[in-house]
């Protein structure tokens, strides 16, 4: 009789537990769909996080371009315009034609002069796969140095390109070279072209960079000095490359030689003259090609384009420019919701009682789950004992009922601090809210499905005790 006492109040005990674990699970699947929208909305927010840092970064990049070119409103917004336009249509980004922007105003180019010369170095630089600011910074101290217009900048850039895929010339070695070599060249009488092919003409026999520009600059002193030992040994003064290439043959024809060219350079230019003289049909040829250099950087440009890495490259270009576009439509109202964030999170780090609140909730229910774990554990413990100890069904009974209220009790606390921190979670922003959601979804998963365990197993006894 005490037995099937026992075993009735043990049944109601099971019975009220399969409806709080019910309720619970319920509770679990409410989070859970929470959960995914959290993770949904996370989701959501990092694409617009893109769109904000793409937009940022642009919007920063121009404010740079305004300030150090001096323009007017209507010529950075022509500026800005056009930025968007190539950022949208070429390999490169908006921000990216933004420094190219910025690299020649600090040139000292104009709004007008820099919109004029940016479709030929975004040409150079997709031909040779140089960066925009560097291939910006070398076309544009070509035109100052040779005393040429920005809308020659095509014509510049053509020649680049042809002299690269003709010779051993890149964009690194040329630049060097022509640090040194172009503010004399244009004085000696030399154009932009025949200073090319004579660097490319050095290049081919191992003389770049910085060595080949001073070697080149200091023959060019010479030839233009009619003070200097090499003017007096040809008797005039030199002036472009034709003349230069008849004075050439001529000392070719004298047998002129390392000795000679000791005697009237210096150690450093001598290998270079003397290259020179080497290479006289080949210094020809190379001017040729120069001079017939329309249209090689579109060639070579669209060469390298033309693979399924140059598309995905114009695919990122485009969508960076939809991603500035975006930006500029919604550029008030993201400033101003970055403001409202700043102020809450200032707000929120000086409230000391919000702090309190959060970090009471947050023990409260690391506490609960504890509880309703430890409360299962004892439960499963103590019907194993159950089942042992036959003898003693009266007290195994009683002790296992008591383990189910306590495992009760368990859940209907953790219950209410679900309850609580959800109200908690709701005063601190939808931030605090997503970073919460992540973290806890670990511990709802297996606190659910170790309730829905319980309960099948709670059934099974029932059964067992009613047969």
């Amino acid at each position: 009789d005490n037995n099937k006492k026992s075993i009735a109040g043990l049944r109601q005990g099971g019975e009220q537990l399969n409806k709080t674990g019910s309720r619970m699970v319920g509770i679990f699947k409410s989070a859970s769909i929470a959960i995914v929208s959290a993770f949904a909305f996370r989701a959501i927010i990092g694409g617009l996080r893109g769109v904000i840092k793409t937009f940022s970064n642009f919007e920063s990049q121009m404010a740079a371009v305004q300030a150090i070119s001096g323009a007017t409103e209507e010529e950075f917004k022509k500026l800005k315009d056009s930025a968007q336009a190539l950022g949208a249509s070429t390999v490169f980004t908006a921000s990216q034609v933004g420094e190219l922007q910025e690299a020649y105003a600090r040139l000292g180019f104009t709004a007008e002069e820099i919109i004029s010369a940016q479709s030929g170095t975004i040409a150079l630089a997709a031909a040779t796969g140089e960066s925009l600011g560097s291939s910006a910074e070398t076309a544009g101290s070509v035109l100052r140095a040779f005393g040429l217009d920005a809308e020659q900048t095509g014509n510049v850039v053509d020649v680049m390109g042809a002299s690269f895929t003709s010779s051993a010339l890149n964009l690194e070695r040329f630049t060097q070279s022509m640090k040194f070599v172009a503010p004399i060249a244009r004085a000696a009488g030399f154009t932009f072209e025949e200073t090319s092919a004579q660097l490319a003409i050095l290049a081919n026999n191992g003389l770049s960079g910085s060595l080949a520009g001073n070697a080149l600059k200091n023959i060019f002193l010479r030839l233009g000095d009619s003070n200097s030992k090499l003017n007096k040994s040809l008797g005039r003064t030199v002036q472009g490359l034709p003349d230069m290439i008849n004075a050439l043959r001529e000392m070719k024809d004298e047998s002129f030689g390392l000795t000679e060219a000791t005697e009237l350079l210096d150690k450093r230019s001598a290998p270079a003259f003397l290259t020179l003289i080497n290479n006289i049909e080949g210094l020809e040829e190379q001017l040729d090609i120069l001079n017939n250099a329309e249209g090689a950087v579109s060639r070579m440009a669209a060469i390298r384009l033309d693979t399924l890495e140059g598309d995905f490259t114009l695919l990122k270009s485009a969508s960076e420019g939809l991603g500035v576009a975006i930006g500029e439509v919604f550029s008030g109202s993201l400033r101003n919701a970055v403001d409202s964030l700043t102020q809450f999170l200032q707000n929120l780090s000086k409230n000391d009682a919000a702090l309190k609140t959060i970090r009471f909730v947050v023990d409260t229910l690391v506490n609960s789950i504890a509880l309703y774990s430890a409360g299962l554990l004892i439960a499963k413990a103590r019907t194993l004992i159950m089942a042992e100890s036959s003898g003693k069904w009266g007290q195994a009974l009683i002790s296992l009922r008591g383990s189910l209220a306590a495992a009760r009790n368990g859940t209907l606390t953790l219950s209410m601090s679900m309850h609580t921190l959800k109200a908690a979670i709701a005063s601190t922003g939808i931030g605090a809210l997503v970073i919460a959601a992540g973290a806890l979804y670990t511990i709802f998963t297996q606190v659910s499905e170790a309730t829905q365990e319980v309960v099948r197993n709670q059934e099974r006894l029932n059964r067992s005790f009613g047969e």
